[in-house]
């Protein structure tokens, strides 16, 4: 099937539903040979009871050149002339599995800055599959749910969503990467089989940088995650470049045609941008996984295209949720799962930073930061507190005072790029962000390395105002035996007394807790969202000891009313404390359980949040305040129970006494389910 039959079967599909449906605006669908000021064919027509064109459209079979997706820049400016040329007031383009419904006319937006509707129509890789009538069924089932939906707009009884800019740019991203990581995937099947030393190569990336599992087992999941990995890392770099480019003006585009030599012009331009700003060799240099898109000629022709897409983007200005979404999006449910990788909800992490960050010069870590989320956070709310303070603090300033740990190779990389497009500069740039694992750093031990006066330095992470994170959620079941042994011992380095061991049920968080206090100052502050576990079984009770001797608990929050990261069904606790060495200070204090019962959004915007960050940030401190220094309340925001640290000392543990036969009684973490 190709373009002009499918759009005849569109058209078919369409008029026969109009037969049998009256009540809907529209006379009839037609395909139209040429259109008025484009030297293409238009695909469909929609006209009313009047006559009047109301909706046009280009139709794309998925393995044309220009089908990969339907946000295809010269499709979609194409189909909006033709639409202008019509008079009709929207147009869609369409290829076969994503249909994006667009205005035509939008003052003063350009085109890819404009609200859209997408609709997921089928999931084809060829215009031979469209023969098939389970496809063919799909299809007409969606036009006969959309055309009542399109009257309606059409009629402004329902709107063209509204969303983000950053959220309709990761729709796009997605689109037009889906064809090269098919192609990707495809090329790593053959050569994994035919190429030995490739096969070893890629094994190797897969077990020591990704922390991957590799067996025969997982090798189909395992190909289809490089595929994936390999493209997003190899888009992250473009788009770094991309941002590099707008600040530095000697820096030329990135090549746009002959995808034969793609990489090797590819790298010609990242070195050149490596020399010319005297930084980012880390993010700019292409390693064995950025390259892996290229052993398919047809992926590197894909990225070509996908070059030309993001050029009308201003990625000065990238949102440090865009990164965090991307690698959201990239790993299933499962394997974010089995890394304990979850992402948290902004409005929580300001609030978790409010309590932690107290002085524009407080440093921080997050031993396990993802993307950077709490990082870029946490810049932010340096940046504003140094402005209260009517202080200066330079974008190095900051940095060096942001330290950030990262098990996985490509949340590390993105972590990096997050933190350094807060301001490209012609001076220095490093974050202080490492690949790791978090219980392989130790207190006073060089361990990031930085350029220094043309050579490096090694530096160590300086003892910490804050320590704030979204901790890992790995059962102990999943965790390495001799890993887990290994751990505990290094938590009883620090903390002789935290014994932990004896339950074996601990999930790894509960190690993380001693091993990041061994970073604190006293009064140092912790903000930590975890499972809550801990709260209520009988491992947890090692770490509910640990907390009271060690820390004054400001509060437990709970949410009765919305998840708090995403990807996991799990009762998550966030807890703040601050560490204290006075045991009598420790006695004294007043520890608040709170269960909130709104969502965090609807507290900061009632605390006076809105679109700016400044608002927004200190919206976040005035609730945070109201949740940490409250007495015992009970309203429709939340609900606050006071209890004195000393006397919940004396009965054993914040919840109850140490009970070994309870250790196996534990709430398990479930996956949410794909749908």
């Amino acid at each position: 099937m190709n373009e002009w039959t499918l759009a005849g079967e569109v058209v078919s599909y369409i008029n026969s539903f109009l037969e049998r449906s009256d009540r809907l605006p529209f006379a009839r669908a037609r395909v139209e040979r040429r259109a008025g000021g484009s030297r293409k064919r238009h695909d469909v027509y929609l006209d009313d009871h009047r006559g009047t064109v109301v909706l046009t459209g280009e139709l794309k079979v998925p393995d044309a050149a220009d089908g990969a997706h339907p946000y295809v820049r010269d499709v979609v400016l194409d189909a909006q002339r033709k639409a202008d040329a019509a008079g009709s007031g929207f147009f869609f383009t369409w290829n076969a599995n994503t249909f994006v419904l667009w205005r035509t006319f939008v003052p003063g937006t350009p085109i890819h800055q404009r609200d859209f509707e997408r609709y997921e129509v089928a999931q084809v890789e060829s215009s031979d599959e469209l023969d098939d009538p389970g496809i063919q069924q799909r299809i007409r089932q969606f036009l006969e749910a959309f055309i009542p939906q399109f009257a309606e707009i059409l009629e402004g009884r329902a709107p063209v969503t509204t969303k983000p800019l950053d959220e309709r740019f990761i729709e796009i991203l997605e689109e037009a990467l889906r064809r090269p990581i098919q192609f990707t995937f495809r090329a790593l099947q053959e050569q994994y089989e035919v190429n030995a030393r490739f096969r070893r190569q890629l094994q190797d990336w897969m077990r020591d940088e990704q922390q991957w599992t590799v067996t025969p087992e997982t090798l189909e999941e395992n190909l289809r995650n490089a595929a994936k990995l390999s493209n997003y890392i190899l888009m992250t770099t473009v788009i770094f470049y991309e941002a590099l480019r707008r600040r530095f003006q000697r820096l030329q585009r990135l090549p746009v045609r002959d995808a034969a030599n793609l990489l090797s012009r590819l790298e010609a331009r990242l070195e050149a941008a490596i020399r010319v700003t005297n930084d980012y060799q880390t993010v700019l240099t292409l390693d064995f996984g950025s390259r892996l898109p290229f052993l398919s000629d047809e992926a590197a022709a894909e990225w070509l295209s996908f070059i030309v897409q993001i050029d009308d983007y201003d990625f000065t200005k990238i949102d440090y949720e865009i990164i965090g979404s991307i690698f959201e999006q990239l790993i299933s449910p499962h394997e974010r799962h089995k890394y304990g990788q979850h992402y948290t909800l902004s409005e929580l992490v300001d609030i978790l930073n409010a309590f932690a960050i107290r002085r524009a010069d407080d440093v921080l870590l997050d031993p396990t930061c993802g993307g950077g989320t709490f990082l870029v956070r946490g810049y932010l709310r340096k940046r504003f507190l140094a402005e209260r303070e009517r202080r200066t603090k330079s974008h190095q300033d900051l940095l060096s005072e942001i330290y950030g740990i990262e098990l996985a190779a490509f949340p590390a990389h993105l972590s990096v790029i997050n933190m350094a497009v807060r301001d490209l500069i012609d001076a220095e740039n490093y974050p202080r962000i490492k690949q790791s694992d978090f219980f392989l750093i130790q207190p006073g031990v060089a361990a990031f390395i930085l350029p220094h006066n043309g050579g490096s330095e090694a530096v160590p992470i300086p003892p910490l105002d804050a320590v704030v994170a979204n901790f890992p959620y790995v059962r102990q079941e999943e965790i390495d035996t001799s890993r887990k042994a290994a751990i505990a011992q290094n938590c009883l380095t620090h903390f002789p007394a935290f014994r932990v061991v004896p339950s074996k049920r601990a999930d790894v968080h509960v190690y993380m807790w001693p091993h990041s206090t061994a970073f604190l100052k006293n009064d140092g502050r912790i903000a930590i969202l975890t499972s809550s576990t801990w709260l209520d079984t009988g491992y947890g009770a090692y770490l509910q000891h640990f907390l009271l001797d060690h820390f004054r608990i400001f509060a437990i929050l709970e949410s009765e009313c919305e998840p708090w990261f995403t990807g996991a069904r799990v009762i998550t606790a966030a807890t703040l404390a601050e560490r204290e060495t006075d045991a009598n200070r420790r006695h004294d204090n007043t520890i608040r359980f709170v269960v909130l019962r709104k969502p965090l959004r609807q507290l900061l915007e009632a605390a006076g949040a809105r679109n700016d960050p400044g608002s927004i940030l200190a919206a976040a401190e005035e609730v945070q305040l109201k949740l940490t220094e409250g007495p015992d309340q009970d309203t429709e925001n939340w609900r606050i129970r006071t209890v004195n640290q000393g006397l919940l000392r004396l009965e054993g543990t914040i919840t109850g006494p140490v009970d070994e036969e309870t250790a196996d009684s534990e709430t398990e973490i479930e996956e949410e389910s794909p749908d």
